[in-house]
């Protein structure tokens, strides 16, 4: 017996109901969150929905690099840190002529100050792109991410996750899960993104960082050259032993010797660091601008000619945002088609497949 084109169609309906209701039952509810371990080793398990439910996933964003799950890296950085000032101020301060070691240390202990404030404070900071903030949209817990592919649209700069038109240095970070403004790079030694909010103190942090780092190192290789010449202070002052043997002053160098050598290479690094930010800086560039640029064959940094660079770029983004807006126009036009189509026009295209055998 042969049913009806209104049985076939209540038909059809009836099971998209039942798929639906099946759906929205294995949704799980906002307040899950996904259980993240404490801490992670590296970040690539963020970069797709793999072995977490999306709308678990999506409902969570770090906001700010307290939030576990935090990179390894991230307590290795404050353990480091923090062993260097317990060496310097317990054993290396001791080093310093009596004359000024007073103002030496209050200049150090002001640097070390001011950079642990600029270190909380970009750490501290929610970077989200202001227009996240201020239209405070719900999440598209349904978006499922997939390694390469960006989670903003890159034709109408639309966040497919916070569900929001964003500007165009805006990127949404799949590991902090959320749209960074201006966004510079994902830090792991900090476990945060650098962008336009903290970018400044993360600036800050990184230049007392290498300058501190130096002045240790430099301080605890001085000890060889007063252990050679002036041996009676080395024993007095860093060994506070008269008498000390050479194998006890030994050791101590030893010790000196490492500690000076792997904050070295750290503050060395930090310093390499520092002056390539600057010159980005100067340049008009962030650090996935630049390596965007490279990956396209750009120009190397310090090869970069810089009034002709600035022209170019303010040209490419002037061109950029009309095309940008041209899009997100078309986009909007095909929504209000979309949405003022007749209520009865995909009914009747579901009559007319069914009439054809198109829909089983």
């Amino acid at each position: 017996m042969i049913s009806t084109k209104s049985e076939d169609l209540v038909l059809i309906m009836s099971h998209q109901d039942a798929k639906d209701s099946v759906f929205h039952s294995t949704v799980p509810s906002i307040n899950e969150r996904p259980r993240f371990p404490c801490i992670v080793l590296n970040d690539d398990f963020f970069f797709s929905s793999h072995g977490y439910d999306p709308a678990i996933y999506n409902s969570w964003y770090r906001v700010n690099g307290w939030f576990a799950p935090i990179n390894i890296l991230m307590p290795i950085t404050w353990i480091s840190w923090l062993i260097a000032q317990t060496v310097y101020f317990t054993i290396l301060t001791r080093l310093h002529e009596p004359t000024v070691a007073s103002i030496v240390v209050v200049v150090v202990g002001i640097c070390v100050a001011l950079q642990f404030g600029f270190t909380v404070y970009t750490m501290s900071i929610d970077t989200r792109d202001i227009n996240v903030v201020n239209e405070n949209m719900k999440r598209n817990l349904d978006y499922i991410k997939v390694t390469g592919v960006p989670v903003i649209d890159p034709d109408t700069l639309y966040c497919n996750i916070c569900q929001v038109h964003v500007n165009h240095q805006t990127k949404h970070c799949k590991a902090c899960n959320k749209c960074i403004g201006v966004y510079d790079h994902h830090c792991n030694f900090l476990s945060c993104c650098i962008g336009t909010r903290n970018y400044w103190s993360f600036i800050c942090s990184i230049t007392l960082g290498s300058v501190v780092g130096l002045y240790y190192s430099c301080l605890s290789f001085y000890s060889f050259v007063i252990f050679y010449f002036d041996k009676p202070f080395f024993n007095n002052n860093l060994l506070r032993n008269p008498n000390a043997t050479t194998f006890e002053a030994s050791i101590c160098l030893v010790g000196l010797f490492l500690y000076g050598l792997v904050y070295l290479i750290i503050s060395g690094g930090l310093l390499q660091l520092t002056i390539y930010h600057y010159r980005l800086m100067y340049v008009g560039l962030t650090t996935i601008g630049y390596l965007d640029s490279r990956a396209a064959h750009g120009p190397n940094l310090w090869n970069i000619k810089t009034k002709e660079f600035r022209k170019k770029q303010a040209a490419a983004e002037k061109l950029r945002y009309a095309e940008v807006a041209h899009n997100r126009k078309l986009s909007a036009n095909r929504e209000l088609t979309e949405s003022t189509m007749s209520p009865g026009h995909d009914i009747l295209e579901t009559q007319q497949l069914t009439s054809t055998g198109s829909v089983v």
